[in-house]
């Protein structure tokens, strides 16, 4: 244990210490990057309770008084089994972060689980990404507005933990950061120092969007630079591979066809491809429900956020998502059947699939 750590977070370990006695395997101090849904309280302390598999219901029920007693903490929990079975592109947190205590049983578990480093640093890249370009594109109402600043902290907290300093344990075996090619000298700094004082730059979002859009495009800009690294340097990468484009119904036509003219006219060649996905390819689109699509571009920088955020503005219920062809490649394996099968609505009749989605443009799949 840190003996730096504060009284509060002594008298923490000892409760747990005391409630869970021999059942409790390990402490683990998180962060709110690690748990997306955890974000808007990334300001309070994050802990993995690891207990162990014997004791049961029990320890549950006791991790829930020691939750009561330090409302202001985020406690989760984990079995030895399921720490020993965590999945190899999430595993390497255990290994980076703090504990405040684990046993004998949790250092083996820790020394014998493989971390997925290229898989994990993918998986940053592509959420990362996601979350920054979604709310940069959308004009949002106040309410909506705090969400997407809270999403934001938690994309900058993601790219500097497990993008930066993750290719570092990647490439010299310790968790630091470390830059690649192509990034403006001053953009680490400025997500360090942005991270390390998030709730005075959190008002200010929360009070301008132009600073949040910018914010955000500095965001894009800085991920946009490690996916091409990542690509370059990680041959095994998958590509997306779609499959034979089928020609979409005249009803989908019609709704997206000023879309993709639009698109294309405004962007030609540097669109590769462009998507329409969710309800509306299905064919279960509410009155409410978006006219969900993915542009993929040859690269993605603040002048095709600001053209597209444009030309959404012009579309009512258009939400689009926004790929470079080198985000695309990054991927994660372990959800890339859903990117190329896509989803599938089974009727209750027990009667055909509705299509995955469409290629709306070009007419031919996009590959490497």
């Amino acid at each position: 244990m840190n003996d730096k750590i504060d009284a509060r977070t002594q008298y923490f370990l000892a409760c747990a210490q005391d409630l869970c006695r021999e059942n409790l395997a390990g402490i683990a101090r998180t962060d709110s990057y690690l748990r997306q849904p955890d974000y808007f309280s990334r300001a309070s302390g994050h802990y993995y309770l690891i207990l162990r598999e014997a004791a049961g219901q029990k320890a549950v029920f006791r991790v829930r008084y020691l939750q009561a007693e330090f409302p202001e903490l985020v406690l989760n929990y984990l079995t030895e089994r399921e720490l020993a079975g965590y999945p190899a592109h999430g595993v390497w947190q255990f290994h980076t972060c703090a504990w405040l205590y684990r046993n004998d049983i949790v250092d083996l578990v820790l020394k014998d689980g493989e971390s997925d480093l290229p898989e994990a640093v993918r998986q940053a890249i592509f959420g990362s990404a996601h979350a920054a370009r979604l709310y940069y594109l959308r004009d949002l109402p106040a309410k909506t507005h705090t969400w997407g600043v809270r999403q934001l902290g938690w994309a900058m907290r993601y790219a500097e933990n497990a993008i930066c300093k993750l290719l570092g344990l990647l490439k010299t075996g310790e968790y630091q950061i470390r830059t690649v090619a192509g990034l403006n000298e001053e953009d680490i700094g400025w997500l360090m120092h942005a991270n390390e004082n998030w709730q005075p730059l959190e008002h200010r979002l929360l009070e301008n969007v132009d600073e949040f859009r910018h914010t955000a495009a500095r965001l894009s800009g800085i991920i946009e630079c490690y996916s091409k690294h990542m690509v370059s340097c990680y041959r095994d990468t998958q590509p997306l591979v779609a499959e034979e484009a089928e020609a979409p119904p005249e009803s989908i036509r019609a709704m997206t066809e000023p879309i993709v003219m639009a698109m294309s006219d405004t962007f030609g060649n540097r669109m590769l491809s462009y998507y329409l996905h969710g309800s509306a390819a299905r064919g279960d689109m509410r009155a409410d429900s978006d006219i969900d699509t993915m542009a993929v571009f040859d690269h993605v920088d603040a002048e095709i956020l600001e053209r597209t955020r444009l030309i959404q503005r012009s579309f009512n219920k258009l939400t689009s998502s926004v790929y470079s062809v080198d985000n695309i490649k990054q991927y994660p394996k372990f959800r890339r059947y859903g990117l190329i099968n896509g989803t599938r609505l089974h009727h209750p009749s027990g009667g055909p699939r509705v299509s995955r989605g469409w290629l709306l443009w070009p007419s031919r799949s996009l590959h490497a």
